[in-house]
C-alpha cells in the first residue's frame, strides 16, 4: 500500500498534467453521470405512469427537491471540506492528519444531516407548500420527500466517504460506487412502481435501497484496506480543530447547495404564479436534463481537484497553472459538445419523461432553450471557483459559486418575470450564467498573475 501510494504521489508531481487529468476524470465523469441519473431515473419513471398522475409526479419530485438539496449541502460541507483538506494533507505528507479528517468528516456529515431529517419529517408539510406545491401535488409530494428523508443520513455518510475517495486519486473506486447504486436504483424503481403499484412511494423507496447499498460499498472500502487511508475508530472521535478546518474549505460548495435550494423555492413559485404545475415540472425537465449535461464538467472537477490540491501543497505552482488552464479548456468543450447535441435532439429527450403528457410535451422543450442557453460558459466558471477550493482559498470559491446560483440567478428570477412573465423566469437561468463568467474571469486573471509570482 504504502508503494502505491508513492506511486500515486509522483504520478501527481511528476506525470504529463493532461494525461493525468484524462486518466482522473473520466472515472469520476462516469461517476456523476451515473450519479445523475439517481433522480432523472425517478421522474422518467414516475413521468410515464398513465394520466395526470404522471405530471404531478414530476413537479412533486421538483418541489421535494430543494429540502434533498439542503440535506446535500451538509453531505457537500463535510465531504468536499473533508477531500479537500485530504488532498492538502497528502501533498504535505501528512498521513495521520489525513486520517483524522476521514474520521471526524463522517461524524460531521451524518450529525449534521441527522438533525436536518429530523426537521424535514416534522415540517414537510409547511415546507412544501413553501416551496411551491400546489393542493393537487401536495399529497404526492409528502409521500415522496419523507420516504426519501429516511435514507439521506446513509446517502450523507456515503457521499463524504466517497469524497474521500477522490481526495486520495481513487477515482475507479468512486465510479464502482455510483454505478451500484444507479444501477439498483433502476431496477427497482420501475419494480415498485410498475409491478408493485406503489407510484411515486416506489420511485423513492427504490432511491433510498440503493443509496444504502452504494454507501456499504464505501464502507467496506475504508475498513477493508482497499484505499491508501483507513476509516480509524480514534479518529471517529470529534476534534475540534479538524472540524473546523474541514468547515472552512467546505463552507464554499455548501453554502453553494443551500443557495441552489433558495433558488429552487423562488423559481417553484415564480413558476407555480407565472404558469401553475405544468411548469413546475417542466422545470423539473430542464434539471434533469442539466444535472446529465454538467455531470460531465463536474467530474473533470472531481478529478482535478486532488491533483491541484496536491501539487499546489507541494508548491509546484508551475504544474497548478498548468493544470487548471487544462482543465478549463476540456471542461468548456465537452460543455459545448453536449449542449449541442441537447439542442438538435430536445424534443426527443422530453418525450423521455412522458410523451403522453401533452401540456408538459409543449412547455419542456421552451423550458430547455431558453434556461439552458449559455451552458457552453458553466465548464470555464464551474473549474474556477473549484479551484479556489482546491488551494485553500474558500472565500473566492464561495463567492463565486454564490455569484452564479444566489448573488445573480435570484435577482434575475424575481425581475424577468416582471416584463416578460413566464420566459422570464426560464431566461433567468442563461443570464445568470453569462454574467457570472465575466465575474470569474476577473478572479482568475487576478489568481493567475499571482500564481506567476509564487513560480518566480
Amino acid at each position: 500500500m504504502k508503494n502505491h501510494s508513492t506511486d500515486r504521489a509522483k504520478l501527481f508531481a511528476t506525470g504529463n498534467t493532461f494525461s493525468i487529468i484524462i486518466r482522473f476524470s473520466i472515472p469520476t465523469i462516469i461517476g456523476m453521470l451515473v450519479n445523475a441519473l439517481y433522480v432523472v431515473v425517478d421522474r422518467i419513471f414516475v413521468g410515464n405512469i398513465q394520466g395526470r398522475e404522471g405530471e404531478l409526479g414530476i413537479a412533486a419530485i421538483t418541489v421535494s427537491s430543494p429540502v434533498t438539496v439542503i440535506i446535500f449541502a451538509l453531505a457537500m460541507l463535510a465531504g468536499a471540506g473533508g477531500g479537500a483538506n485530504i488532498s492538502l494533507s497528502l501533498g504535505r505528507g501528512e498521513r495521520a492528519k489525513a486520517e483524522r479528517y476521514v474520521g471526524n468528516g463522517i461524524i460531521l456529515g451524518a450529525g449534521l444531516s441527522f438533525a436536518a431529517v429530523m426537521i424535514g419529517l416534522i415540517f414537510s408539510k409547511p415546507i412544501l407548500i413553501a416551496f411551491g406545491a400546489s393542493d393537487e401535488v401536495l399529497p404526492y409530494a409528502m409521500t415522496y420527500l419523507n420516504i426519501s428523508l429516511i435514507g439521506s443520513v446513509f446517502n450523507t455518510a456515503g457521499f463524504c466517504l466517497n469524497r474521500y475517495m477522490l481526495a486520495q486519486g481513487f477515482s475507479t473506486l468512486s465510479m464502482r460506487t455510483n454505478i451500484i447504486g444507479v444501477i439498483l436504483n433502476t431496477l427497482l424503481t420501475p419494480l415498485f412502481i410498475f409491478i408493485f403499484g406503489m407510484g411515486i412511494a416506489g420511485a423513492a423507496l427504490g432511491t433510498i435501497l440503493a443509496q444504502f447499498a452504494s454507501f456499504a460499498w464505501t464502507l467496506y472500502c475504508f475498513t477493508a484496506h482497499k484505499v491508501h487511508l483507513n476509516l480509524r475508530r480514534r479518529y471517529l472521535r470529534p476534534h475540534w480543530k479538524t472540524l473546523t478546518e474541514i468547515m472552512r474549505l467546505g463552507v464554499s460548495p455548501g453554502a453553494l447547495q443551500l443557495a441552489i435550494s433558495l433558488v429552487q423555492l423562488i423559481t417553484n413559485n415564480q413558476l407555480r404564479r407565472y404558469g401553475g404545475d405544468t411548469a413546475i415540472a417542466a422545470m423539473g425537465v430542464v434539471s434533469s436534463v442539466s444535472q446529465v449535461l454538467l455531470m460531465p464538467v463536474y467530474g473533470i472537477n472531481q478529478g482535478v481537484q486532488p491533483i491541484i490540491g496536491f501539487n499546489y501543497g507541494a508548491k509546484l505552482y508551475h504544474r497548478v497553472k498548468k493544470l487548471l488552464l487544462q482543465a478549463i479548456l476540456l471542461a468548456t468543450g465537452v460543455s459545448f459538445t453536449l449542449w449541442c447535441g441537447l439542442m438538435l435532439f430536445t424534443h426527443p429527450i422530453v418525450q423521455l419523461f412522458g410523451a403522453d403528457n401533452v401540456n408538459l410535451m409543449e412547455e419542456a422543450p421552451k423550458a430547455i432553450r431558453y434556461f439552458l442557453l449559455a451552458t457552453p460558459l458553466v465548464g470555464f466558471q464551474v473549474v474556477s471557483a473549484t479551484y479556489f477550493m482546491s488551494v485553500g482559498k474558500p472565500r473566492q470559491a464561495l463567492i463565486l459559486n454564490l455569484s452564479r446560483q444566489v448573488l445573480i440567478l435570484i435577482p434575475t428570477v424575481l425581475i424577468l418575470p416582471l416584463f416578460f412573465n413566464l420566459q422570464g423566469v426560464y431566461a433567468s437561468g442563461a443570464t445568470a450564467d453569462f454574467i457570472s463568467t465575466l465575474m470569474t474571469a476577473a478572479f482568475l486573471g487576478f489568481e493567475l498573475r499571482e500564481l506567476n509570482q509564487l513560480q518566480g
